[in-house]
């Protein structure tokens, strides 16, 4: 509108606001969730799929790529990522085009070498979407890159500094960490509650 104005008539100014962006809330399972998701999933193809989500960070496409020589000596070497196009599978690179070295929990780890898992076991066209359709939101009210929010949440309770947080869960910058955090889990959330009243029980 202003440059077609500003055509017409250079004297005539044109002042448009755009109304301000309104940012979906990051949604954060809690840890008994995860657990419980994990429980549901033994037996079915995504069981692996969640738990690399939920304790490694990788995102669907990320983990759909996965190859086993990616998972050795500890850890999980993220390097690309899977998509599919009418049908067909396609490897690019990951969103950021970085490569990155995830630790990978010691149990997790073995489990993923003695069963000798990888992408290749995902059948599915979207690992996202295909993760709806085995959970119900009555099973697991969240989506499955919630998992991936929940990895970077623990951290940052567990102390890890943002610059590791950042390095392994392949973030270019802190602005989407800085949503994470603000979102304070509910459990987190009820223990400093049940502190605090605990403190306060001298008034009367």
């Amino acid at each position: 509108i202003s440059t077609a104005t500003n055509a017409a008539d250079e004297n005539f100014k044109v002042k448009v606001r755009f109304p301000r962006e309104v940012k979906e809330e990051v949604q954060i399972p809690t840890k008994g969730e995860v657990l419980e998701l994990i429980e549901k999933a033994k037996g079915t193809e995504m069981y692996y799929p969640i738990q690399i989500a939920a304790f490694c960070g990788l995102r669907a496409g990320e983990i759909a790529a996965l190859t086993q020589e990616d998972i050795k000596d500890g850890f999980i070497s993220v390097t690309k990522s899977k998509s599919r196009i009418k049908g067909q599978d396609f490897i690019k690179s990951t969103k950021t085009g970085n490569k990155r070295c995830v630790p990978c929990p010691p149990e997790l780890f073995k489990s993923l070498k003695k069963a000798g898992w990888s992408g290749e076991d995902i059948k599915f066209a979207s690992l996202s979407a295909s993760f709806r359709i085995k959970f119900s939101k009555k099973d697991f009210p969240y989506k499955f890159h919630a998992l991936r929010h929940f990895y970077a949440s623990s951290l940052h309770s567990l102390g890890v500094p943002d610059k590791y947080i950042i390095e392994w869960g392949g973030w270019t910058d802190t602005k989407m960490l800085m949503r994470i955090y603000a979102h304070t889990q509910a459990e987190a959330s009820e223990e400093y509650a049940k502190r605090a009243a605990k403190f306060f029980e001298c008034t009367r």
